[in-house]
């Protein structure tokens, strides 16, 4: 069959990405992964771990994915909204770039609902969005909701709540 396509927007590293190539080779499917970052060296890092097919420097918060429309089956952004001052862009690529029916999820440090969006007060620029907002947001960008909870994470032993939406884009008429 055809083979399934991934965007993982902020790789980084490529954690996310050879999670999805791992789980690929586990289950015997054919995939492929892009990612993209805007952190050189972060790229490299990704690269050297040969956990993407694809790696592009993008800024995916402000600029255009230099992606065709409706290229992938799944697009994900983990660990970049806590980034990002304003969903509005970042979303609308990532529906630009879903292909038909495709799933879209990102994680997010969630505020308190009604809050919208918050900076924390931090040295740090990382953003809180309510559940709502992110909804929202991409509800505006023609994705809808599918799954949207909250669980808690550990890092440094520490626990640290996420917020998770995933939604679909519309199916092809």
């Amino acid at each position: 069959g055809k083979a399934s396509s991934v965007l993982d927007i902020g790789t980084g590293t490529g954690l996310l990405a050879g999670m999805f190539a791992d789980h690929a080779r586990a289950s015997g499917r054919d995939i492929k992964i892009a990612g993209a970052d805007l952190s050189l060296p972060m790229l490299r890092q990704s690269r050297d771990k040969k956990s993407a097919n694809l790696l592009v420097q993008s800024d995916a918060a402000e600029g255009h994915l230099p992606f065709l429309d409706k290229k992938f089956d799944v697009v994900a952004a983990c660990g970049v909204l806590d980034f990002i001052g304003s969903l509005d862009n970042l979303a609308t690529e990532m529906a630009r770039v879903a292909g038909s029916n495709g799933l879209v999820a990102v994680t997010y440090l969630p505020a308190a609902e009604g809050r919208g969006r918050v900076r924390k007060a931090s040295l740090s620029p990382m953003y809180k969005y309510s559940p709502d907002y992110v909804a929202k947001a991409f509800a505006a960008a023609g994705i809808e909701p599918v799954c949207a909870e909250t669980f808690t994470a550990y890092a440094q032993l520490l626990p640290v709540k996420y917020g998770i939406f995933i939604g679909r884009t519309p199916a092809a008429p």
